[in-house]
């Protein structure tokens, strides 16, 4: 008895019904017919193709479209701005001391002790040298408490108030602590009321805030006449240092610049030569650090930066070092949004590029406070741009080359397509978008496209000769598009489309400014590009000879595992080819692993007859049906049955060189394989 399953119940209970009804006829053996679905499919390019590459234009025609993009550079690829970093470092060196001046006198009763008897007498007097003689105290505490001096002058000024001619004079200035020499002086020929000034280096003096003037010799001319005597009369000593520095001091510092700076801050941009521009993201980093033991102000100002119309400034205050502790102060300063002047000063008209004008100064204020330095005292400035990212740049950004490639695009558009194919109104298209203030020349090295079976063309063209000029774009609200259009005329393009390309591979390179105009007419924004992209669009209207679709589908055997039974299998392929051309059709049975173990319906004149036109147009109205049979041994069915788990169902299309036809977004191919069994069922009398 063969072994049916719950699919067909009905035709057993008619048998049970039928041997029960005529127990005494006697009946031959015979061979119903069973008829099942084993897989079926219904291929359109819809299903098969991707849907980001399938679209439908306004009448319905299927078109395959592609899109790629080759290239994309920001205004960032182009212009970067690197970080500008000045620091000074300022030691006692550069800090000067006081340049006071302080007077003293010397009366002619305290250089000539007779002066005293004589005082309010005319008498004449005779050539007179006198040791010794006078010592005036020289309150020097206005420059400094002490100092040991590395550099600097002392000054000097003695004016005769005596009533004779001074034919020598020796001056002494010395420390009034340990009496160690400081200066020392010689003057000659003085008339009385007149002025004489002489100057003494420091270099390397150690001297004191209390200090003796001493007059070490004088020696007086004879008077001719009789002079009146005063012993009020006096030697006028002034005394002044200037450009005082020192190793060491304990000093009153006066106010003083210890840093002034103005000037332009020079950017190598690496070639663009830059008028202005605005940040988008930035800081200026601002840092002190002092071990000096005085208050230190520093004043930033940068007319190159302006934020809501106004000079960036900061002030920094650090306070004094205590016992050699250094004291550090830092600010960080926001620069999105601040305008950058790169033209230089404005008291230089603005002829620069490159070039941010900023101004710095590093001082500190007189307290009236003795202070205690050292020459390994020193304030530290550092001034930083960091990080800056422009949002907008105008000038001239150079000559910048980049070339890309080569590289390779994957296309899945016709992964399930193959076959000779000849396209109508194919559109390969080379799109470039400019939103760059600058002009660019896009060339070419290749293009070429290789299919699933390794058939590589490569594109040949006009344009590959000369490459492409791209204009700058007008502004940032209109940018310049460029599109090349590949046509028969101008390149091989249907053979490289009709290659059905599973890649295309391409190189090419991209040359900023490449005139020689170098006016500052350039701008980029930070969000500004510069793309090439790659469009193809496919009009389905097609000639073809072997233009293939294929789709893999499962198989169903279920109910007809009881193969003694079966005396012959027929195989029936059933289509509904909505398509306006022939159609051959195969099976490819395939087994677990998806390898190959049987083919059928492989029959060349086996034609799926194109759909029906309704007389009128090019479109197809209605499908035609055609069936097909394939008769399988047992044997062959048993391989089929034990090993087949899928099947991969081709449908090739020719068009036998007739016009191109148009393919719509309704037409499919609708396929079906069912089976005949016969089976042999013996039947006994009972």
């Amino acid at each position: 008895m063969p072994h049916f399953k719950k699919t067909y119940p009905f035709l057993l209970t008619a048998l049970c019904f039928v041997f029960s009804c005529q127990r005494d006829v006697e009946i031959e053996p015979w061979t119903p017919e069973i008829l099942a679905p084993i897989a079926s499919t219904k291929l359109n390019l819809q299903n098969i193709v991707s849907q980001n590459n399938y679209n439908v234009n306004d009448s319905g025609q299927v078109e395959l479209v592609f899109s790629s993009s080759l290239y994309q550079a920001s205004g960032l690829d182009f212009f970067a701005i690197p970080d500008a970093k000045n620091t000074n470092v300022v030691s006692l060196e550069s800090i000067t001391l006081s340049d006071d001046a302080l007077s003293t006198k010397i009366t002619l009763e305290e250089a000539y002790a007779p002066a005293k008897l004589l005082h309010g007498r005319w008498v004449p007097l005779p050539s007179l040298t006198l040791n010794n003689a006078g010592k005036a105290d020289v309150d020097a505490q206005t420059f400094f408490s002490s100092a040991l001096l590395e550099s600097g002058f002392m000054i000097v000024e003695i004016k005769n108030g005596f009533p004779v001619e001074l034919d020598t004079l020796e001056f002494e200035l010395t420390n009034k602590s340990d009496n160690s020499q400081v200066a020392n002086m010689i003057f000659f020929d003085i008339p009385p009321g007149q002025t004489v000034v002489d100057t003494a280096k420091m270099d390397g003096v150690y001297a004191e805030g209390q200090m003796n003037g001493t007059l070490l010799k004088v020696v007086s001319a004879a008077t001719t006449d009789s002079v009146k005597i005063n012993k009020f009369d006096a030697l006028e000593l002034n005394v002044a240092v200037k450009d005082l520095k020192a190793i060491e001091a304990e000093a009153v510092f006066p106010a003083q610049d210890l840093i002034d700076i103005d000037l332009n801050w020079r950017y190598d941009f690496g070639g663009p030569r830059i008028k202005e521009m605005r940040i988008l993201s930035g800081k200026l980093n601002l840092e002190v650090i002092s071990t000096i033991n005085e208050t230190i102000y520093v004043t930033y100002q940068a007319p190159g930066l302006a934020q809501n119309g106004e000079p960036v400034s900061r002030r920094i205050i650090v306070p004094p070092a205590k016992n050699g502790i250094p004291h550090k102060a830092t600010e960080v300063v926001d620069l999105s949004g601040v305008e950058v002047n790169l033209r230089g000063k404005a008291s230089e008209g603005y002829q620069e590029e490159n070039a941010m004008n900023y101004k710095m100064k590093a001082s500190i204020q007189y307290t009236g406070e003795l202070k205690k330095i050292s020459k390994t005292d020193s304030i530290y400035v550092y001034v930083g741009l960091e990080e800056l990212v422009p949002e907008y740049a105008l000038g001239y950004f150079g000559q910048f080359r980049d070339t890309i490639g080569p590289e390779k695009i994957k296309l899945n558009t016709f992964d399930n397509l193959d076959g000779q194919l000849d396209l109508k109104d194919a559109i390969f298209r080379l799109n470039v978008r400019n939103e760059i203030g600058m002009d660019a020349l896009v060339g070419f090295e290749n293009i070429s496209s290789t299919n699933k079976r390794g058939s590589q063309i490569k594109l040949t063209a006009d344009l590959f000769k000369t490459g492409l000029t791209v204009d700058a774009a007008v502004n940032k609200g209109k940018p310049a598009i460029i599109q090349y259009d590949f046509t028969p005329d101008n390149s091989n393009v249907d053979a490289f489309i009709e290659n059905l390309p599973k890649t295309i591979e391409y190189a090419l390179n991209l040359e900023t400014n490449p005139g020689t105009d170098t006016t500052f007419d350039d701008f980029m924004y930070h969000d500004s590009k510069i793309s090439a992209d790659l469009d193809m669009i496919l009009p389905l209207s097609i000639k073809t000879d072997g233009f293939t679709m294929t789709d893999t589908v499962s198989l169903n055997f279920s109910g007809y595992d009881d193969l003694n039974s079966i005396k012959r299998v027929e195989l029936n392929l059933i289509s509904y080819n909505y398509y306006p051309m022939e159609a051959k059709v195969k099976f490819v049975m395939l087994d677990q692993n998806l390898q190959p173990i049987d083919t059928l319906f492989n029959d060349p004149d086996q034609l799926a007859l194109p759909g029906l036109f309704d007389g009128f147009g090019d479109k197809i109205v209605k499908p035609s049906k055609s069936v097909f049979t394939s008769t399988l041994t047992t044997e062959q069915f048993k391989n089929v049955l034990a090993n087949a788990r899928k099947a991969i169902i081709i449908v090739q299309f020719d068009t036998y060189n007739s016009d191109h036809k148009v393919i719509y977004d309704d037409y499919y191919f609708d396929v079906q394989l069912t089976g005949k069994f016969l089976n042999e069922i013996s039947i006994g009398s009972e």
